[in-house]
């Protein structure tokens, strides 16, 4: 019953639907990578958690990530943090060679053909291709202003993009101080659910402060999170809170892309209202204030999804647990002795 409720989850949820059968976006491979990699080295999927054949495993999922899409570069240090927690150093170094075999091997066609100064240059340029604060993402950059640069200083020589970028590595070392004192607390030891769930926790923060995103790019947050759903011992009290974050963040997702539809946009009650005093995705054009609107009520959602999740994850630093061991409960011969 719990695995027919997870796929029906996924194949009925209107955010999916909307970013890979109306758009066409490939989200789901990229972000299938992402989820395998860290239910890989949670021990949810593929050989025994601990082994170096489980993080080369894991590290070479992320790097099929990264390789195809960007987004899946910020979860790196996560997956060395975590690698390191539950299976030494040595594994860790067995992840990074199998990463780096991986980029190697699929890298090679291209460079024979292109030579790698055009690799490099055009990597570099699909990192910085539209260098705006919020490219119609619902995040932070919204409330200070979409289709902005983020390349011109704000805060004396920081740019948009250099506050953003500080904003996550907040959130980085804050998520992975839980996962350290996760390991080393009174139920030692990570469970895959916990793993996800923080996996989770750290894609929903890096759209919400970073730069040059677009509509879709929460979709990530949405299979870990449900992953961690899956993972989780069937009768662990958190499930139903677990599944209540995974159906707001799957709203604001789903908001996020119906607002700037292209045909949807021109619809009512988008185009209600005078425009807004800023521009939207082309030179000249600005948001209609009906589509500004949706913004901003869809920004103020997904912070609130956002800081939800976040209390969500920090039971595991306070023992409240999101999916702590279940204890055994006693024979009856041992009744009220106490024993755990």
């Amino acid at each position: 019953g719990a695995a027919v409720a997870v796929a029906a989850a996924w194949l009925l949820d209107p955010a999916v639907l909307l970013d890979g059968g109306h758009w066409g976006q490939p989200d789901s491979i990229h972000s299938g990578f992402v989820l395998a990699a860290f239910a890989t080295i949670g021990g949810a999927l593929g050989p025994a958690r601990g082994t170096r054949r489980n993080a080369a495993l894991a590290w070479s999922w992320l790097a099929l990530a990264a390789l195809m899409k960007p987004l899946g570069a910020p979860f790196f240090p996560l997956l060395l943090a975590i690698t390191l927690l539950t299976s030494g150093v040595a594994a860790a170094a067995c992840g990074a060679l199998a990463a780096a075999a991986v980029a190697v091997a699929l890298f090679a066609p291209f460079v024979a053909e292109w030579g790698v100064a055009t690799m490099v240059e055009r990597l570099l340029g699909d990192v910085t291709i539209m260098a705006y604060t919020s490219v119609n993402g619902h995040n932070l950059w919204w409330l200070f202003g979409p289709w902005r640069d983020a390349e011109s200083p704000l805060v004396g020589p920081l740019t948009p993009t250099h506050l953003g970028l500080l904003a996550f590595a907040v959130a980085m070392v804050a998520v992975i101080v839980l996962a350290v004192r996760r390991h080393r607390g009174r139920h030692a030891g990570l469970h895959a659910a916990q793993v996800l769930a923080l996996a989770a926790f750290l894609a929903t923060a890096f759209f919400l402060v970073s730069t040059h995103l677009h509509e879709n790019h929460l979709y990530g947050a949405l299979p870990l999170l449900l992953g961690a759903i899956a993972a989780a011992p069937p009768q662990n009290s958190t499930r139903p809170l677990a599944w209540l974050l995974f159906a707001a963040l799957s709203l604001g997702v789903a908001w996020n892309v119906a607002a700037h539809d292209f045909v949807w946009r021109q619809c009512w009650p988008f185009i209600l209202g005078a425009d807004a005093p800023f521009v939207g995705d082309a030179p000249d054009q600005r948001l209609p204030r009906g589509e500004w609107l949706a913004g901003t009520i869809g920004t103020w959602w997904n912070l609130a999804c956002g800081a939800a999740l976040a209390t969500f994850c920090c039971g595991a630093s306070l023992q409240r647990l999101p999916w702590r061991r279940e204890t055994t409960p006693p024979p009856p011969g041992d009744a009220g002795r106490g024993r755990p």
